[in-house]
Parts: C-alpha cells; structure tokens; sequence
C-alpha cells in the first residue's frame, strides 16, 4: 500500500513538472538593470519554408520581407539593432538591452522586437538566458557567422544608459 502511493506521488511530480509552461523564465525581475543574463547568443536568420518563399523576418538585404511585425506588435528590419528573447521576457518588448561577448567584452545595445523559442537552421531551441541578434549586433560583438553562435558566450541585460 505504501508502494502505491509512493509511486503515485513520484507520477505526481513527474507530471507536474513535465507540465511546467516552456515559456517560463526565472521569477527574477528583468527590469533590474543589475541583472545580467549568461547564455548563448544566436543569429538571426531568416526563416524560409522548403520550396517557397520567406516565412519569417528578412534581413534588409532583399533576403525576405523587408519589414517584419513579430509578437512585440512593431515592425521592424533586421538591418537595424534587434534582439529576440524568449516569450518569458516578452515585458522586454520595445525596450533596449546591451549584449556583450562573454570574453572580448565587445557589446552592443539592441532593441527586443521579438520573442523565439528557437534559433538558427536547425531551430535549436533556446533558453532564458539565451539571445537571437540581429546581423549587425551579431558581428559586432564578434559571432561567428559560419555556426550562427557566439563562440565565446554572451552576456546581456536590460540597458541603463551607459556601456555594460
């Protein structure tokens, strides 16, 4: 009997916390200047359905829609200065962030314009502290362009006006 609901409670557990939203970030507030977020830093890339056209934002290169209205409700252009951040932080939306490289400490202050759950070709799911940048962020903080990531990690929090 002490089996039965031994095991029933251990079901229990699994189950809840299977069942724990994805979109859910650490409770800490984002706001919090001092806040930084440890993470990998994507690029940006245009998502294009198999044998038709751009599905997803383009890259202001004549690479897909010039403009792209994700779920922050602006539109926006990936030539400029834009981040996408997972739905958890969507209180982001239109707020500027500084990114840097976790070892050059090169950085860049970029506007969230949208949220993502995943990054790159592949769709590689991304976390909390996770970061997708767009082409001019991503070079500028020294990304590699062949594999889409930030070799070196990257760092970033909401900006506060003065460097990082």
């Amino acid at each position: 009997m002490h089996a039965r609901i031994l095991a029933s409670l251990l079901l229990l557990g699994v189950v809840t916390s299977l069942a724990v939203r994805k979109n859910d970030c650490p409770a800490e507030p984002i706001n919090v200047v001092r806040t930084v977020r440890t993470g990998t830093g994507y690029f940006w890339q245009p998502h294009y359905a198999p044998g038709g056209p751009v599905d997803g934002p383009g890259d202001g290169h004549g690479n897909g829609p010039k403009n792209y209205t994700g779920a922050c409700g602006e539109p926006f252009d990936l030539s400029a200065m834009v981040a996408c951040v997972r739905p958890g932080w969507k209180e982001l939306c239109g707020q500027e962030v500084v990114v840097w490289n976790s070892v050059s400490e090169a950085y860049a202050n970029v506007l969230v314009a949208d949220v993502c759950e995943t990054a790159g070709p592949d769709s590689t799911d991304i976390s909390c502290n996770d970061i997708v940048i767009s082409s001019p962020a991503f070079s500028k903080i020294g990304g590699d362009i062949v594999t889409g990531i930030v070799p070196e990690g990257v760092k970033w929090r909401k900006a506060s006006g003065y460097g990082h």
